[in-house]
């Protein structure tokens, strides 16, 4: 009979102690990790795609009247570097901001006192997508390719980039390429030339 007794009193006893433990909040961690994040590609608003060749011609048509050359028409434009970078604070081991640089490949065949100037406009930046400034800055006038700067040398085309995703398509930075004499024009030679042009977003 002790041993019924027993049982029944705890029985009863045990919702009392829960209901004394529980109490009016609760709380628990949430761990959250955003991962740096650098991105980038190169849309040809001419054709609707990804870029894949672009051509300059130095037609004849340009050059018609003798003891002149013209390359005020060689251009190519409506290519957009679209791109999505995710940085941190410096304090806490992350690369505060980010730079697209660009460059002709090492392997680049490119004639001879000339120069392939890419111009930068403003980035466009998809509604939320990043602020005025995190955008990044675009080096004013463009850089210059070729003789100004040889194959295999880098140079700064967007500095200052933070986090911000641009969208995709006609968005970002619009570039246009253009083909103007820098050196004597005694170093052009005719012929077909070949060059990787190559855009990075520094890496993390």
């Amino acid at each position: 009979m002790k041993k019924s007794i027993f049982i029944i009193f705890l029985v009863s006893y045990l919702p009392f102690l829960s209901a004394q433990n529980d109490r009016s909040s609760a709380s628990h961690n949430i761990n959250i990790t955003i991962p740096e994040i650098a991105l980038l590609d190169i849309y040809n608003g001419q054709t609707g795609s990804n870029v894949d060749v672009v051509n300059l011609n130095v037609s004849n048509d340009n050059n018609t009247e003798a003891g002149q050359y013209n390359l005020t028409n060689v251009s190519y434009g409506d290519i957009w570097l679209n791109y999505t970078s995710v940085v941190g604070d410096e304090a806490n081991g992350y690369q505060p901001s980010r730079e697209i640089t660009v460059q002709l490949e090492p392997e680049s065949s490119f004639p001879a006192g000339l120069d392939l100037r890419v111009t930068a406009e403003t980035p466009r930046i998809v509604q939320g997508g990043g602020s005025e400034t995190s955008g990044g800055n675009v080096t004013p006038g463009g850089v210059a390719l070729g003789s100004s700067n040889a194959a295999g040398v880098e140079v700064t085309l967007v500095k200052d980039i933070k986090s911000v995703y641009t969208g995709d398509g006609a968005n970002g930075v619009r570039l246009t390429y253009t083909l103007e004499q820098k050196d004597n024009f005694s170093l052009v030679q005719a012929g077909n030339y070949q060059a990787v042009i190559r855009f990075m977003l520094t890496d993390l």
